[in-house]
């Protein structure tokens, strides 16, 4: 009900993914034919449906369909694993539908980071190694999503890989080190340099991708430093 009664609503939020993805659907590319205040990669998925349905804004509408079901699938599987508790399943992703899930009828900025941020959340909590590096490629997309999302999942996965128990044959999730020597060896261990292996090599590869003269320039623009220049 709430998408057939939305319309085509030309606000700073949701008319810059509009923008980024047609130009993109048009074969620009980002930072290099046209400057954008944010990530790019927010991008791509509603361009995925542009070409399969054509460029409107019932594609874009069906793009945040798309993110909504994953969104909610994501924090079905979180949940999940760290509760047995079938009444918090069900309360949890109700009340995360009813509060959030309902009033996203259209992309912006922020959704496909918290989706990223929440797929870096889940991966870590599998607790093994390939998906800590998945989680690591995928906290390096986020930072080109959206910076601030990015600090939160490298940030949470980083402490989710420090302090969860290796063992995930055992019930208990945390495991808390008894001495700096044990939170040392936790820095140093091998599932937290896998992860942070992915970031690095998620990183070099957007930043081999994209022109880096001129994301130097579009990445932080909006802060103090590009005031004089607008």
């Amino acid at each position: 009900l709430i998408f057939s009664q939305r319309r085509f609503i030309h606000f700073r939020d949701y008319s810059v993914i509009w923008d980024g993805a047609y130009r993109i659907s048009k074969g620009l590319n980002p930072y290099t034919d046209f400057g954008i205040p944010i990530g790019p990669v927010s991008f791509y998925l509603p361009v995925l449906f542009f070409n399969f349905f054509g460029v409107s804004w019932l594609s874009l509408q069906l793009s945040q369909l798309f993110i909504n079901f994953s969104l909610i699938f994501t924090s079905w599987k979180i949940i999940n694993l760290i509760s047995s508790n079938k009444s918090y399943l069900y309360c949890g992703i109700f009340f995360f539908m009813m509060n959030y899930i309902i009033l996203l009828s259209h992309p912006w900025y922020n959704i496909s980071a918290a989706l990223l941020f929440l797929l870096s959340i889940l991966l870590v909590l599998y607790r093994k190694n390939h998906f800590n590096l998945i989680a690591g490629l995928i906290c390096a997309l986020c930072i080109f999503t959206k910076q601030d999302y990015a600090l939160m999942a490298i940030f949470s996965s980083s402490v989710l890989i420090i302090f969860l128990d290796a063992d995930d044959s055992k019930k208990s999730i945390l495991n808390i080190p008894k001495s700096f020597y044990d939170l040392f060896k936790s820095f140093i261990s091998r599932r937290f340099l896998i992860f942070i292996i992915g970031l690095i090599i998620g990183v070099f590869f957007f930043l081999y991708i994209f022109d880096n003269s001129q994301l130097n320039y579009w990445f932080n623009l909006g802060q103090y430093l590009h005031f004089p220049k607008k």
